[in-house]
């Protein structure tokens, strides 16, 4: 047997080997969708990438929790050791993208200089994506209501749903179009749950915070294909998609000392600061890029 210590520390080391593997698993098979299917359907490849991301959490939970019972902890965590290998097998087959390696590579440092402005919308998306995973239960359970562990479902609901019937929505409208619309959407879920005085409207309002954020990763993420050069995509993505892991990973601790003091509802008014704050972001963008494009049109 190991001793506490020994074994949490292995715990640690897994959890962020783990950790690691994902996040370089993500970006890898988003800039190689991107890479096959093309620039101009960076968008689409971005939504459904995610939506299986997230698809497998959904299902991972209560598969997880059955294998635990039938084979216990060690059994349930080889199964994950072998399903990586699964996909190994499954991506197998499928052509390489070739790699630019004579074309000049920048510091990642000036790769976030020109996609800052992005990441910190979809940072300030995440603090509503996070605010409903961390505290919607607690927030059911403080104002003695039932149906908390709806809460997620009605998020997830939205969040699937937009993500498969309306995937193309980038590419055919714009990246930004879409943020400007899907963050006011999360805005306003968020203000209904924080507003709420009774479950139902407080599950519109997560459902709708699940519609907004949806498509928020996918538009700005195609603006981000569409700023940086073709062989700078990869970095950039990786760089954008650390903006959105820095909200969860901030926002639980951050959303839970200021719920001891002002109560859980203040969380999703954050939420909803967050999220019009990111709105402000992207209007702003917007404005400035059709001020830069409509007198050339004219020339």
């Amino acid at each position: 047997m190991l001793a506490p210590v020994a074994a949490y520390l292995i715990l640690l080391v897994g959890r962020l080997l783990l950790g690691l593997g994902e996040s370089l698993v993500g970006v890898g098979v988003i800039a190689w969708g991107v890479g096959i299917a093309g620039p101009a359907r960076s968008g689409k490849v971005l939504a459904l990438i995610g939506a299986a991301i997230y698809g497998a959490f959904a299902v991972g939970g209560p598969i997880g929790l059955v294998l635990l019972n039938l084979i216990g902890f060690t059994g349930a965590m080889t199964v994950s050791a072998l399903l990586p290998c699964l996909g190994l097998l499954a991506i197998w087959p499928i052509c390489g993208i070739a790699p630019l390696a004579h074309a000049e590579r920048p510091s990642f440092l000036s790769v976030i200089g020109q996609i800052w402005r992005h990441g910190l919308m979809v940072c300030l998306q995440g603090v509503g994506f996070a605010a409903v995973g961390a505290f919607f239960a607690l927030y059911f359970l403080h104002q003695n209501w039932s149906y908390a562990g709806l809460g997620l479902t009605a998020f997830g609901g939205g969040f699937v749903s937009m993500r498969v019937g309306f995937s193309h929505l980038p590419d055919c409208l714009g990246g930004m179009p879409v943020a400007i619309g899907s963050l006011a959407v999360e805005a306003v879920g968020q203000v209904l749950i924080w507003s709420a005085h009774d479950p139902v409207l407080a599950l519109i309002g997560a459902f709708m915070t699940g519609l907004g954020c949806s498509m928020i990763f996918p538009a700005l993420g195609k603006e981000v294909v569409q700023i940086v050069a073709p062989h700078l995509r990869g970095t950039a993505l990786g760089g954008f998609t650390a903006f959105q892991d820095l909200a969860y990973g901030l926002t639980g601790p951050v959303a839970g000392l200021l719920a001891d003091r002002a109560g859980y509802g203040s969380v999703f008014l954050i939420g909803s600061v967050a999220a019009g704050t990111g709105l402000l972001i992207a209007l702003y963008l917007h404005i400035r890029r059709r001020s830069y494009i409509e007198p050339s049109s004219f020339a």
